[in-house]
């Protein structure tokens, strides 16, 4: 009997059995399938964030990001935060109703920043509750009333009516409080 000869189909397979594993060995370890597949999976959506941004936001990009519309940040300031405005000083508002700071060091004092937010600050006393402790200039009220909560006499336990007109009204069941107004802010309206 004669030799048979190995099938055709046979020699494919070997040969596609060796090259796979020629393949693997020159990949190396970290040619894992998810590896490959987290790569290229970064790689389309990267692409496709710019796709997207550039469809949506065209102007926008890592070169410009400090403007906007061309011009730069400093431009949409309205203006720089002014210094405290101390109550009770020379061409500032002046103290009502025998009210008064508590100390120097923790006078009261307002101030507007570059968005139009007023600030106040101070611990008051001397005054009754009900009655104004100071009122704040044009430009420095509300639009209408706000009823703000304060620390009265160390705990938070009463409220501030600061009026449109400016004035600022504590309200308190202790009759003669000591008003922080530490922390209190609202958008100026006038």
């Amino acid at each position: 009997m004669g030799k048979k000869r190995t099938s055709p189909a046979i020699v494919v397979a070997a040969l596609a059995l060796v090259a796979a594993l020629a393949g693997t060995a020159l990949a190396g370890g970290d040619a894992t399938t998810s590896a490959i597949s987290k790569k290229k999976v970064k790689k389309i959506a990267r692409k496709q964030a710019v796709k997207q941004i550039n469809a949506l936001a065209p102007e926008l990009s890592v070169a410009n990001a400090d403007t906007v519309g061309g011009r730069p940040a400093s431009a949409f300031a309205t203006r720089a935060s002014e210094p405290y405005r101390r109550v009770g000083t020379p061409g500032q508002p002046q103290f009502q109703n025998g009210w008064g700071n508590q100390s120097p060091a923790t006078g009261a004092a307002f101030y507007k920043d570059s968005q139009g937010v007023v600030h106040l600050k101070g611990i008051v006393t001397g005054g009754a509750a009900g009655d104004d402790v100071f009122t704040l200039p044009t430009g420095y009220r509300p639009a209408a009333g706000l009823l703000l909560p304060v620390a009265v006499d160390g705990a938070v336990a009463g409220n501030v009516e600061i009026d449109s007109d400016g004035t600022l009204e504590p309200l308190s069941s202790d009759p003669t409080p000591i008003i922080s107004f530490d922390g209190i802010t609202f958008r100026a309206g006038s």
